[in-house]
């Protein structure tokens, strides 16, 4: 036997004695015990026996619903699958995931697998394990002390994923849909709605001309950022034709119809904000490419709630206390959730607690972002005040006001905690908590405090 081999033998044991402590310990056991066989055996997950079907789930924004949301109607059918939504969506948590359904010794006891994977990491991955299926959501600039910019992540995916995965990408998303162009592919998107009649001169544009010409790229329709449909005038460069393609949306029914390769289809929407149309059309994209029929995926859909930990909505004295997921050092990531803000009308306290956490703790010089964020959607008179929270407060305040947005409107809060009294809870309806993935708790303490003062004067 191969000295690697003992070595991986040796490691898995250990492994395997390891999760089964940690789970009569009380503990998940998602991330750790992927730890230990890494530190034990370098090359650990090439060891693992692979499902029959592994799909991968990639993406600046998004994996994580798709993921979960692929994962829930699988289960509503009945499907077996090897799912990391409870644990880390890099190496660790992939190898826990995998071994949560194997044998004593690695071999797979599951024909499928759904992985959320963070594309950055996909130099430790692909290497000892490739997928069948790759899914992306899309890609824009995010975390730049960590990710550069999208062009390097985009070589990182193109020198990784193999000539023979299947692609799902995002036909919308010029980045995106360019992603191993030889590779057999499907493609989603939403066509042109009325929404899109509306101008919006977002800040961050990741492509604006032709990366074969140079010449300006034409949009068909530019719904933000850089995600529309475009075309090159000088040259043949552009979006591709999309094979499941929304051509309606009824915002009253809260229905949308998709074209699909096997017919139109109608499927319930699950959240209002466009970014949950392009989760939910990406999972659908997904399900229909595993198999299932539009039938069975419109039926699980429909017992479906967008998860609480991305947006949640608390009733209490007449008011709404909206808790919204917008992740930090993520610039498109939060203008996507300020100009759902402003969509929603009413009179408005905006709360900002998405501040990183590690920026938190170990601060960094680094505020690109916070100025790359489309502050204008909340120069809006539905947004009575701004209340910003923890180390970078001052910086939002200085970003709303180059915004356009008067000084009285804004509160800065140090402490985060500080936060639940400068809200002015007598003159709004609606107060939308913003938040990060590892800033959640804190929001969720500030809320319950909110949840209080209201209750307490409606008494």
């Amino acid at each position: 036997m191969k000295k690697h081999t003992v070595r991986f033998y040796a490691a898995i044991t250990i492994v395997k004695i390891a999760t089964k402590i940690l789970k009569l310990l009380g503990r998940n056991a998602t991330h750790l015990p992927g730890w230990i066989g890494n530190k034990l055996c370098p090359d650990f997950l090439g060891h693992l026996e692979k499902p029959e079907t592994l799909v991968y789930v990639m993406g600046t924004n998004g994996k994580t619903t798709v993921s979960n949301l692929t994962a829930e109607v699988l289960k509503d059918n009945g499907i077996e699958y090897i799912n990391n939504a409870s644990g880390s969506n890099v190496s660790e948590g992939l190898i826990s995931a995998l071994l949560s359904k194997s044998s004593f010794f690695g071999k797979s006891r599951c024909k499928l697998a759904i992985l959320e994977v963070d594309e950055r990491y996909s130099p430790h991955i692909y290497p000892y394990m490739q997928p069948d299926i790759f899914v992306c959501t899309n890609l824009c600039r995010d975390a730049l002390d960590r990710n550069a910019n999208v062009d390097f992540i985009v070589d990182i995916l193109n020198e990784n994923i193999s000539d023979k995965t299947k692609m799902i990408l995002n036909g919308d998303d010029l980045i995106v849909s360019h992603l191993k162009p030889e590779n057999d592919r499907v493609y989603f998107g939403i066509d042109e709605l009325p929404r899109d009649a509306q101008s919006r001169p977002n800040i961050v544009r990741d492509i604006i001309v032709c990366p074969e010409c140079d010449t300006k790229l034409e949009y068909d329709f530019l719904r933000y950022n850089h995600v529309g449909r475009a075309h090159c005038p000088n040259c043949d460069y552009g979006s591709p034709a999309v094979d499941y393609d929304v051509i309606s949306v009824d915002d009253e029914t809260m229905k949308f119809t998709m074209k699909t390769p096997e017919g139109e289809a109608s499927y319930r929407l699950l959240g209002k904000n466009i970014t949950d149309l392009y989760n939910e059309v990406t999972a659908i994209t997904l399900l229909h490419q595993l198999g299932l029929s539009c039938g069975q995926i419109s039926a699980s859909m429909d017992k479906m709630q967008l998860v609480s930990s991305r947006y949640d909505v608390q009733k209490v004295g007449g008011k709404e206390v909206v808790m919204c997921l917008a992740k930090g050092q993520s610039p498109i990531a939060s203008s996507r959730v300020f100009e759902f803000i402003t969509e929603q009308g009413g009179n408005s306290a905006v709360v900002l607690l998405n501040y990183d956490y590690h920026d938190q703790m170990h601060s960094s010089e680094n505020m690109a972002w916070i100025y790359e964020a489309d502050y204008e959607f909340l120069n809006n008179d539905c947004v009575k005040q701004i209340v910003a929270g923890g180390n970078r407060c001052y910086d939002y305040k200085i970003r709303a006001l180059l915004a356009g947005i008067p000084d009285e409107k804004i509160e800065c809060a140090l402490h985060p905690e500080d936060v639940v009294k400068l809200v002015d809870i007598g003159h709004v309806d609606k107060i939308y908590i913003l938040f990060a993935v590892y800033t959640r708790p804190k929001a969720l303490e500030i809320k319950e405090h909110l949840v209080k003062r209201i209750e307490k004067g409606v008494r």
